[in-house]
């Protein structure tokens, strides 16, 4: 990662980074660094790095038990061109469950951070007065796609990407991810 970093790059897309043994703050710092000055990252599927990289901005994420469905929050990005609302529904991968996302980040709002896509871990309708119901809210629905814009931009993904090989849908997001950082 270091060496990707010292080359003269447009975009770095880094993934996985919660999967290797040890993932050291002076990496984190690196990467934020990179971002200040700025330069453009794709990061996908890290969210133990994401809440260390924004503890001012993520506070956790919420694993769901089914991540079949996310909404678009603003469907007017181009990170959206071609895909339609009900789209976003079922990734599927052959004779896999069908999930959209693997976790969604529980977020302080803050004019830098954008949220592309939520994702509400259980299907209900949540009663009581505004109060209750925002409150209740905030401990089923996440963001798994969102943008953090501090010089340079992020954007950090849980959707299930990893799935465009098979599913057109996946990777006309993917695609579109990419295009939209770019910018």
């Amino acid at each position: 990662m270091s060496n990707a970093l010292k080359l003269k790059t447009d975009l770095l897309i880094v993934s996985e980074l919660d999967q290797e043994e040890n993932v050291s703050l002076s990496k984190i710092d690196i990467i934020k660094s990179y971002i200040t000055k700025g330069g453009k990252v794709l990061l996908l599927g890290s969210e133990i790095v994401t809440k260390l990289m924004y503890p001012e901005y993520i506070t956790g994420w919420i694993v769901p038990t089914e991540g079949d469905i996310a909404n678009l929050e603003i469907p007017e990005s181009s990170i959206f061109d071609g895909i339609d609302e009900l789209d976003l529904r079922y990734f599927n991968n052959k004779r896999e469950i069908p999930t959209i996302c693997l976790a969604s980040f529980k977020v302080n709002r803050n004019p830098k951070l954008e949220l592309l896509a939520s994702q509400t871990k259980i299907h209900r309708y949540v009663e009581g007065e505004m109060n209750e119901r925002s409150e209740s809210m905030k401990m089923i629905k996440g963001y798994p796609l969102l943008r953090i814009t501090d010089n340079g931009t992020i954007i950090i993904s849980t959707m299930s990407v990893d799935k465009a090989t098979t599913d057109p849908i996946a990777g006309k997001l993917l695609l579109n991810t990419i295009n939209n950082v770019m910018k």
